[in-house]
């Protein structure tokens, strides 16, 4: 067997055992710490899926990318079920990108973000991100690069 068609097998049967695994769990809606780690683990099996789906089809091309966003989401949960606290750094890395999104938006210079520049809250939405990040950073929660998410789930080698 190739080291490809291990891989394709243990992603079928890593696909399998999250759906199983899914089967029992009790969804806790109004937990922020509760819909993060759900999140993470549908990702890890829409993730698996595709990859599956993608291989079958011979569409190979992109699998190397949605492996990696498996990849990822696992580092995430790992890190979010060690240490709950991580979840500032999964909403300081969000509210970081919102930021980046904004600064773009108020330049106006992107036909494609007119819309949210013309928002009647956008101003309002854009401080309330910005005063929420700088919360989490002064709480020691800011946005951690890919490396330190994968150092911190004891990953280094994976990254």
């Amino acid at each position: 067997m190739t080291v490809a068609a291990e891989m394709l097998a243990f992603l079928r049967k890593l696909h399998g055992e999250l759906v199983r695994h899914a089967g029992g769990f009790v969804f806790a809606k109004g937990d922020d710490l509760h819909r993060h780690k759900l999140g993470l683990y549908c990702s890890m099996i829409e993730f698996a899926h595709a990859i599956v789906v993608l291989a079958d089809g011979d569409a190979k091309i992109v699998i190397h990318v949605t492996f990696r966003a498996l990849l990822e989401a696992g580092v995430d949960l790992k890190n979010l079920c060690e240490d709950e606290g991580y979840l500032g750094n999964l909403v300081a890395a969000d509210e970081e990108q919102w930021r980046r999104l904004y600064e773009a938006t108020a330049k106006g210079e992107n036909p494609f973000l007119l819309a949210l520049a013309s928002a009647p809250d956008f101003e309002e939405q854009r401080a309330k991100s910005a005063a929420q990040l700088k919360e989490l950073k002064r709480q020691g929660r800011a946005p951690l690069s890919i490396r330190s998410r994968f150092q911190r789930a004891g990953m280094a080698n994976e990254y």
